[in-house]
């Protein structure tokens, strides 16, 4: 091992979360005057936690909806359907919203292009910087269409059976 020799630098793949993670220890700006990281900045915490607000909001309403939905199996309880329906329909709207967000940050914002030049300038000269989709992001397109299509239907079963309740009582109180 010679004194004067370079430490070796190791470039390993990362996964990144809708804008990388931030580490909070050293300076901003780097000895060569680049920041240290550039595409981390207020907007990217505004969006990261819109984000996650949306995605964690947009799951558990379609898993509250469909436990209310279960609840009012028996079609006696028209409020249950009704329920059950608008959180499954705003649910999937949140998905929607989550899966719009991920698009513009891949598609549309240049954070993915300053995250690979900070890697090349920094410590990686040979980064390259490849998105792939996977199944879970081909499907997640036709899971929103049936969580909004599931809070649809179940809005307009829940009316429907109020509707019927409301003509059993009506033909009751004829006789």
């Amino acid at each position: 091992p010679s004194v004067n020799q370079p430490s070796s630098k190791v470039c390993q793949a990362a996964f990144l979360f809708p804008f990388p993670v931030n580490d909070p220890v050293g300076s901003w700006v780097e000895p060569h005057g680049l920041p240290r990281e550039p595409y981390e900045h207020h907007s990217a915490i505004v969006f990261r936690t819109f984000w996650s607000i949306f995605l964690v909001t947009g799951v558990a309403g379609v898993v509250v909806g469909g436990f209310a939905v279960i609840c009012a199996g028996p079609l006696t309880n028209h409020k249950l359907y009704k329920v059950g329906g608008a959180l499954q329909f705003c649910g999937g709207l949140c998905l929607l919203a989550v899966v719009l967000m991920y698009l513009m940050w891949v598609q549309v914002l240049d954070t993915l292009e300053q995250f690979a030049l900070h890697q090349r300038l920094s410590s990686c000269p040979s980064f390259h910087l490849s998105v792939q989709q996977g199944p879970s992001f081909l499907l997640a397109p036709v899971a929103v269409f049936f969580c909004l299509l599931a809070g649809l239907l179940f809005i307009l079963v829940g009316r429907h059976v109020h509707q019927t309740q409301l003509e059993k009582k009506s033909k009751r109180s004829e006789l």
